[in-house]
């Protein structure tokens, strides 16, 4: 019988492509972004990721119920007021104070929803799509409505965002993107993890990437213990063509990596997982950029503890505003006895 594997789902892994839009034209076109709230904390902002415009727009964002229907009610939160106007900037994602925060009372299901004001246009990027979704913490999806006909339901990760000030983020506010390497710079990209301190020992048997893959690439995957920059490499996975199993300049895939040799894990233990391109083909990995590091906290268990690291034969430089599409993999899970957390889990059986 196969050895089942666990691994934790803390990164969203659909990567390498851009971003759906949905352009808002006239007054009756809005895009609605509807998700459960993580907790009861009092939702003072919201995120939006806008393009392209045209003729100084006005939008409005707005916190809403829900209809019978699933679809928002119309009517605004915190007794109208849970809403901000603003005239967005081409390709910005800023976070916007609401001018009354909503505090909810249940964990039911919330709209936000995103109206033309007045102006000509603005591009809203809502969502990736494809099948490489395994995020399922989060109900979202975007309903676009153009010219006042209803738009159908969207899976995919929704780009948007929602929090307390300071607090609990829900949605996913990134914006993906996607880097291209090889082996000529002997280059690394990864992201460095603290384990949480809700998790006793642990093994690690490898590293799960999202990456595009070119012809005949080979790529390698290494793990290097502590959090110091000049950390050396504890064990390293096979090299593997991966233009064997999937097509060549294709969309992101996911490859599982297995170690050489499974390596202990404990509670607090810092350690760097990288993705090497072992020939001179390119290999591609995807990212999500963020504003600022507490904004991952939107993925799960590692929230701030888990962001980018990569170097060039030298030491590690590190990123907190960005997180690689590469998480490990456990062979066992053991809840220690400290805080408890969300733990999200699939299990991997080798072919």
């Amino acid at each position: 019988m196969a050895t089942a594997f666990e691994l934790l789902e803390t990164i969203p892994f659909e990567q390498g492509g851009t971003a759906a839009t949905f352009t808002l034209n006239e007054t009756t076109d809005r895009v609605t972004f509807v998700f459960l709230p993580r907790d009861l904390s009092a939702l003072a902002e919201v995120w939006i990721s806008v393009g392209t415009i045209a003729g100084s727009p006005q939008l409005r964002a707005s916190l809403q119920s829900l209809a019978a229907s699933g679809r928002e009610s119309g009517t605004i939160l915190a007794g109208g007021s849970a809403y901000v106007d603003f005239s967005p900037t081409a390709n910005s994602q800023p976070w916007r104070t609401l001018t009354a925060s909503y505090t909810p009372t249940t964990r039911d299901p919330i709209a936000l929803v995103v109206q033309l004001q007045s102006g000509t246009s603005a591009a809203i990027n809502v969502r990736l799509s494809g099948s490489l979704r395994l995020t399922e913490w989060a109900w979202t999806y975007d309903n676009s409505t153009q010219s006042g006909t209803d738009g159908t339901r969207n899976t995919g990760i929704a780009l948007f965002g929602a929090r307390a000030t300071g607090g609990t983020v829900n949605g996913t506010p990134a914006i993906p993107g996607n880097l291209n390497y090889s082996s000529t710079g002997t280059s690394e990209y990864g992201n460095l993890f603290t384990q949480p301190q809700f998790s006793a020992t642990q093994t690690l048997v490898g590293l799960d990437v999202g990456l595009r893959i070119f012809a005949s690439a080979s790529a390698v995957g290494r793990l290097y213990l502590g959090s110091n920059t000049t950390a050396t490499t504890v064990t390293t996975s096979t090299p593997t063509i991966l233009a064997a199993n999937c097509s060549i300049n294709s969309a992101y895939h996911r490859a599982f990596l297995p170690f050489e040799s499974p390596t202990t894990i404990n509670a607090g233990d810092s350690f760097r997982l990288s993705l090497a391109a072992n020939n001179t083909n390119q290999i591609g990995l995807g990212f999500w950029d963020v504003a600022g590091a507490a904004d991952a906290r939107a993925w799960g268990s590692w929230g701030p503890d888990c962001y980018a690291t990569s170097r060039s034969t030298g030491n590690w430089t590190d990123l907190t505003t960005r997180i690689y599409a590469i998480r490990p993999v456990f062979s066992d899970l053991t809840k220690g006895t400290g805080s408890a957390g969300l733990l999200h889990r699939r299990t991997l059986r080798p072919l």
